[in-house]
């Protein structure tokens, strides 16, 4: 069975048993990759809420702010996936974030002249869906006089990036006395429910296995033009190195020509890899027009289509974004040749 028509018809899953915490399914006629595929997903390929940055206003317990910060992040807490987007598929493309991809949730302990411990019941979310899954898992025990102030933001993420974004605890994958049939067994963090995690992880490894075959697609495209299959492996992906040099030609450029957008675009340089945003083809064609000239310093990625030629130097560029730009007539540039066209960098969009 092709693992697009599993998606489509679900009644090859039956439910053995089921509570609030866990459910164990069995899959049947689903070839034996596929159903690793989805107990792999179903373990940390869902998005979660999690806490992901934490502002100490005060700390005076004995706990350091960094254990503080995270205890906080391993927190397992309500998720609803319907009224918030992940950071990288935003459309505020901020690194601040917005309303849509973020809530913020606060502890004020006060003060207390007894010795106590503050449990999870004292966090309190801008949102009443997105709060920790039970009242009383304990964060810090404070002595007398001693005062515990926060703000925190939770975010959608994926356990394939951080632990803290699991949404299970466990996902096993069991053998039947049958050969095409197996049962998977999926207990959850409670962030999200047990049935939850199995729907959104066949909805993600079906986007995936999608994906891949538009890679495929994509390389038997490039494979036809080797220019660019030289201009993607030799210019457009950063390492170490070129990043170093990167920086100090565009430091150059920004004195020599007197243009501050080189000057911000070697800060952006800076930055480490995991610090750098991405962007996708849909946002960019939001944002510029037929013929413009545009230079992001991060990744480009390949969700949606550009409906216009544009000239894009960027840090890095996936395989299906740059072979859509490159069939509207669009060119993908290195930085010096960007430099080189526009030295005081009039014209010149920068995404960031």
């Amino acid at each position: 069975m092709d693992f697009e028509e599993f998606v489509q018809d679900l009644s090859s899953l039956e439910i053995i048993s089921k509570d609030n915490q866990k459910i164990s399914v069995k899959i049947k006629g689903l070839p034996l990759q596929y159903s690793n595929a989805l107990r792999r997903v179903c373990l940390n390929g869902v998005a979660v809420f999690a806490v992901d940055t934490v502002d100490i206003i005060e700390n005076s317990s004995v706990l350091p702010d960094e254990a503080l910060a995270h205890r906080l992040g391993l927190i397992p807490i309500k998720t609803d996936l319907t009224k918030f987007n992940e950071p990288s598929k935003c459309d505020c493309q901020s690194e601040s974030g917005c309303s849509n991809c973020k809530v913020m949730i606060v502890l004020d302990s006060g003060d207390s002249d007894v010795t106590r411990t503050i449990l999870s019941n004292e966090l309190s979310s801008e949102d009443d869906s997105i709060k920790p899954i039970s009242d009383k898992i304990p964060i810090a025990q404070l002595a007398p006089g001693q005062k515990i102030k926060i703000e925190c933001y939770a975010r959608l993420g994926r356990g394939t990036d951080h632990a803290k974004w699991n949404s299970a605890n466990i996902s096993t994958l069991t053998e039947t006395n049958k050969d095409d049939e197996r049962v998977l067994t999926v207990e959850s963090t409670g962030a999200l429910s047990p049935e939850q995690i199995i729907i959104e992880g066949t909805k993600e490894v079906n986007n995936r296995l999608g994906d891949f075959k538009d890679m495929i697609n994509q390389i038997n495209w490039l494979s036809k033009h080797t220019h660019y299959i030289w201009v993607l492996n030799r210019i457009i992906h950063m390492t170490n190195q070129l990043v170093i040099r990167m920086k100090s030609d565009l430091k150059k450029a920004s004195t020599k020509n007197n243009a501050p957008i080189w000057a911000k675009l070697a800060e952006y340089a800076s930055k480490p890899s995991i610090a750098r945003r991405d962007i996708n083809l849909n946002r960019i064609n939001q944002l510029t027009k037929e013929n413009d000239t545009v230079v992001f310093p991060g990744k480009v990625l390949g969700t949606g289509n550009i409906s216009h030629k544009i000239t894009l130097c960027s840090f890095s560029i996936s395989n299906s974004a740059a072979s859509k730009i490159l069939e509207k007539d669009g060119k993908l540039i290195n930085y010096l040749e960007l430099i080189k066209q526009n030295p005081t960098g009039k014209g010149v969009v920068l995404l960031g």
